[in-house]
């Protein structure tokens, strides 16, 4: 799916973004800076799939502390950012 796929009125929106290399993550800001374009999107929260260096600085610009949109983040791995306020910790598991 792409951005541009979504209704412009979707209110509540949750983002499963896969960015376990740095390969992945141009593909995941190009959805948050897609945002902008949702003018009735009153929650977005961000479900990241993360890699266990938890190198998750790249997306504090987009949270709403920063003016951004996104409101939670969900993180697979223990992080030191998980706050239960802003990020939380979901562990989905043992990769196989």
């Amino acid at each position: 799916m792409t951005p541009s796929k979504v209704p412009k009125d979707t209110q509540n929106l949750v983002l499963t973004l896969n960015v376990r290399d740095f390969t992945k993550i141009d593909t995941a800001k190009a959805w948050l800076d897609a945002l902008s374009g949702f003018p009735q999107l009153k929650n977005v929260a961000v479900l990241l799939l993360g890699n266990e260096q938890c190198d998750n600085e790249w997306i504090k610009p987009y949270l709403v502390s920063n003016k951004g949109r996104v409101k939670f983040v969900f993180v697979v791995y223990d992080s030191p950012d998980v706050d239960n306020n802003l990020f939380y910790q979901w562990p989905l598991g043992v990769a196989t």
